[in-house]
């Protein structure tokens, strides 16, 4: 059978007539690839776009296959295709290669994590996997957080990471906003947006991260520590005296100042 499907593609060879490599001679010899990228949600794409479009989807990603279909061999065929290659048609919905540091220090491609175009997809869009276990597979210690008492979770599944970060560049949702003043954060929690005429001063410099805990944590609130003083206390050492810390009623900060996040009528952040 092999035989025959190679006997049959050079037959059909474009470079024997000075033609351009299409879907069909690549299918002559790659018969089960070709069946599964159209049937799969590329090829789909593709057909919707035009015939001549999928007729050109090899291609478009593997390089021109004129020597390859004369000379069957690895060398001279793009296997894996460059991201240019992807980004040749994604560029377009505003996709942007992968530049935050880590990736770029990492060598992480497009297919680290998407599925090729003829893989069945595990998730939207085109995922090797769900996001929290593809991530998961290098970000392990946030991973584990998601097991955590405290974290972000939809019942007993946690979050897609990509509810809050976007791994395609330093967007308003990247991996370094999220220190910035509320970030993503607020797309959920809205009620501590403000604008506040007395904002509470760590939001401003280090986001929500300079209290709480991401992706998840053993404290309530997603806190960074177990209490509320001591958490507190990394900020207002200098107390005054009248707050005595041997005394329960002063070790509860927020019995009193409960307008945490900020205040439009308290610059001590009391209660509004």
């Amino acid at each position: 059978m092999k035989t025959t499907l190679l006997l049959l593609g050079l037959l059909l060879s474009p470079a024997a007539f000075g033609e351009t490599v299409d879907a069909a001679t690549c299918g002559a010899c790659h018969e089960d690839v070709a069946s599964a990228f159209a049937r799969g949600p590329h090829g789909a794409a593709m057909t919707r776009r035009s015939p001549a479009v999928f007729s050109s989807s090899c291609v478009a990603c593997h390089g021109d296959g004129k020597a390859h279909v004369d000379d069957p061999k690895k060398e001279n065929i793009s296997r894996i295709p460059a991201p240019g290659a992807c980004l040749s048609c994604h560029a377009a919905s505003g996709t942007t290669p992968l530049t935050t540091p880590a990736h770029a220090r990492g060598q992480v491609g497009c297919l680290s994590c998407h599925a090729s175009g003829h893989d069945a997809p595990k998730a939207d869009p085109l995922l090797g996997a769900r996001p929290h276990d593809l991530c998961g597979s290098c970000h392990e210690s946030q991973k584990s957080a998601a097991k955590l008492p405290y974290a972000h979770r939809d019942g007993s599944r946690p979050f897609d990471c990509t509810n809050c970060h976007s791994v395609h560049g330093k967007t308003r949702v990247g991996r370094l906003t999220l220190l910035g003043n509320g970030g993503p954060c607020l797309d959920c929690h809205a009620e501590k947006a403000g604008p506040w005429v007395f904002p509470h001063a760590p939001r401003e410099v280090n986001g929500c991260v300079a209290c709480h805990q991401p992706h998840g944590s053993t404290n309530p609130r997603l806190l960074t520590r177990r209490a509320i003083q001591p958490l507190c206390l990394e900020c207002h050492s200098n107390l005054p005296s009248t707050h005595d810390q041997t005394k329960g009623r002063y070790r509860n900060c927020i019995s009193c100042h409960r307008a945490v996040h900020g205040s439009n009528h308290e610059p001590k952040l009391f209660e509004e």
